[in-house]
């Protein structure tokens, strides 16, 4: 989801990686240590299973030190993606109860769910996503903007953000709610 993950790394330094470390893709020093970059959260996750895997092929030796520093740092970043994961889950959650909570049928609340999963697929910004949630649902009432849901700070902020990405976990998160409620 998110975009070129910079990750700063202080007291590790671009020698260390020569005979200890597996290097990250793209590493640059700075002043008191490094900064590594991934290009999408695989590439990070794909890392950190490489450090994880080194750890675990060392057995019974202690890990390195800087090993667990840039591990915990990896981590982190990883954190901040499943943040993003939790924003879209939550907002998906949030908007299948504003329309099976709704005063409507039950065939017309699937047929609006159908709908905002329709108009989802063929948006391609975060605006016309916005729009489409809001045409599709405003026969069941206003539906107001959730203050605590992150959704849209990180579907707008498409300079740090994949918004295809954000949309297609969107999109599967509320085909899976559907199908739950099928089942």
């Amino acid at each position: 989801m998110i975009k070129d993950i910079i990750i700063e790394i202080e007291g590790v330094h671009i020698s260390d990686f020569n005979t200890e470390l597996p290097e990250p893709p793209f590493t640059e020093a700075t002043e008191g240590g490094i900064s590594i970059m991934f290009t999408d959260i695989d590439e990070l996750k794909s890392y950190h299973s490489s450090l994880v895997a080194q750890d675990d092929a060392e057995g019974d030796a202690a890990p390195k030190p800087l090993q667990v520093k840039i591990a915990a740092a990896v981590k982190k970043g990883i954190r901040r993606n499943e943040m993003v994961l939790d924003a879209i889950r939550t907002y998906a959650e949030s908007l299948f109860s504003f329309i099976f909570n709704a005063d409507a049928h039950r065939k017309d609340r699937l047929m609006i769910l159908d709908t905002v999963i329709a108009d989802v697929q063929e948006s391609d910004n975060s605006l016309e996503l916005q729009k489409a949630v809001i045409d599709a649902t405003f026969e069941l009432g206003d539906l107001s903007k959730n203050d605590k849901s992150k959704f849209y700070d990180f579907a707008h902020n498409e300079s740090d953000f994949y918004f295809d990405k954000i949309k297609n976990e969107l999109l599967k998160e509320l085909t899976d709610l559907r199908a739950g409620l099928l089942s």
